[in-house]
């Protein structure tokens, strides 16, 4: 667990199953400054582990999120406001419980392209990461975060309606109607505010 509250401190970038000589199933851990660290669990195990870290029921907002992307499986788990880890196939797996899907952070993903007819992730640390996916589903898992980010619900619990890093995306895309609930709360704070000092003076 020590190994995974560092990969957290430092930053989760992503989160990759592989097998090891002689440990078998184990998850690699590459962190938003590019340091790796193996740690000797499944890929499943340190998604428990890493949700527990920030107090997230896994299976909760799986269902939450999954109904806002239309899919029951393979959906983006949003566990912070600079944490929204959109999975990808990463490997083929020797037996069907190891499972092939790894996790990369959102805010990580610096581009995904397509080279010699592999689907590559390039992170924002320079690291180059393999993907079994074809280029369209990759952008397709990708897209699936973005619309959790845009979503109201996802504004509300992490208060990144304003977030600087995003600020160009929030106000180039059309309001939703959330986004409308939003600034009409808003207005009507800032209203009975000005009432109230107007009201004093």
């Amino acid at each position: 667990m020590k190994d995974i509250e560092k990969a957290i401190e430092e930053g989760l970038c992503c989160l990759i199953p592989i097998y090891k000589d002689s440990m078998g199933n184990v998850t690699e851990i590459i962190t938003e400054d590019g340091k790796e660290y193996i740690v000797y669990k499944a890929l499943k195990t340190i998604l428990k582990l890493i949700c527990k870290y920030y107090g997230v029921d896994i299976n909760a907002i799986r269902q939450k999120y999954g109904n806002i992307v239309n899919q029951k499986i393979i959906v983006p788990l949003p566990l912070s406001y600079d944490v929204l880890l959109i999975p990808f196939k990463m490997r083929k797996p020797i037996f069907l419980k190891d499972g092939s899907y790894g996790y990369i952070n959102i805010f990580s993903i610096e581009e995904i392209y397509e080279k010699d007819k592999i689907t590559k992730i390039m992170l924002t640390n320079g690291k180059e990461v393999k993907c079994f996916n074809k280029l369209k589903t990759a952008k397709e898992h990708l897209n699936k975060g973005k619309i959790i980010l845009n979503d109201a619900s996802f504004k509300f619990r992490y208060n990144t309606t304003f977030d600087n890093y995003y600020f160009y995306e929030e106000f180039n895309s059309p309001a939703t109607k959330g986004d409308i609930a939003v600034l009409k709360k808003e207005i009507v704070e800032i209203k009975e505010t000005l009432m109230k000092k107007s009201g004093e003076s």
